[in-house]
């Protein structure tokens, strides 16, 4: 694993760095865990907690999301989609699956952010040094604004492309590609950071200069190793020197 990425070093291929939300910038396990056992405890009635906090992806025992699960990558509306599912399953017809389903999402509230490391003199002394910083993620706007903005951070972020903004889900390039467009750069001069496979792929379909797996989320070594260029512990060794 590569300790660090030196500014120096990205000077010389990108002028932009692109990265996910969830995992990457903000705690992934223990906010979305206590989140998705207060989603299951409203529909005890219909599937057991343990059996839907499992499907979810949430091992409570490991304290973790596990990788390539919904909870580590879907969108809100993916999930509330898998919810009607296997509600659906149980016998309900289609839409009160999925009314039950957007019922208990929406009595919960979406839990707070917690950076996984210092975000603000990163994304300050990046820009400070002329990159650019975009956002792509799952998650939908109004999670980004409330996210990075209580964070102090999305002052710092030039282009945000969120889960609900049209595009085709990642893996595929296109809202990287949608990030960079806005951005003013091509994906060639980008870096894209994150800790999934599905961001790593991405970047690696939109043709970005560097794909960097991060160890702070849902992806472990084994997973992101084969595919990212580098791999760090957290966005924090995107070394500031």
């Amino acid at each position: 694993m590569t300790p660090s990425v030196s500014v120096e070093t990205l000077r010389e291929i990108a002028d932009l760095v692109v990265f996910d939300k969830d995992g990457t910038l903000v705690d992934l396990h223990a906010p979305w865990g206590e989140w998705a056992e207060q989603v299951a405890a409203r529909l005890v009635d219909r599937v057991p907690p343990e059996r839907l906090l499992n499907r979810l992806g949430w091992d409570a025992r490991a304290g973790r999301i596990r990788p390539e699960t919904p909870l580590a990558i879907a969108s809100p509306e993916t999930l509330i989609a898998a919810l009607a599912t296997w509600l659906y399953e149980t016998g309900l017809g289609w839409s009160e699956a999925m009314a039950r389903a957007r019922r208990a999402v929406s009595e919960v509230e979406r839990p707070p952010a917690r950076a996984v490391c210092p975000l603000e003199p990163l994304f300050e002394h990046l820009v400070a040094c002329g990159f650019r910083l975009a956002v792509v993620t799952s998650d939908d706007a109004i999670g980004v604004e409330c996210d990075l903005g209580g964070l102090g951070v999305l002052e710092h972020v030039s282009a945000v492309v969120s889960g609900d903004s049209g595009h085709p889900p990642k893996p595929s390039p296109d809202m990287l590609l949608a990030v960079c467009e806005s951005a003013g750069v091509p994906a060639s001069r980008a870096v894209m950071v994150g800790d999934s496979l599905s961001d790593l792929r991405m970047g690696r379909e939109a043709g970005v200069a560097l794909v960097v797996g991060v160890l702070s989320g849902s992806g472990d070594a084994e997973t992101l190793g084969p595919v990212a260029d580098v791999l760090l512990r957290d966005v924090c060794e995107l070394e500031p020197s």
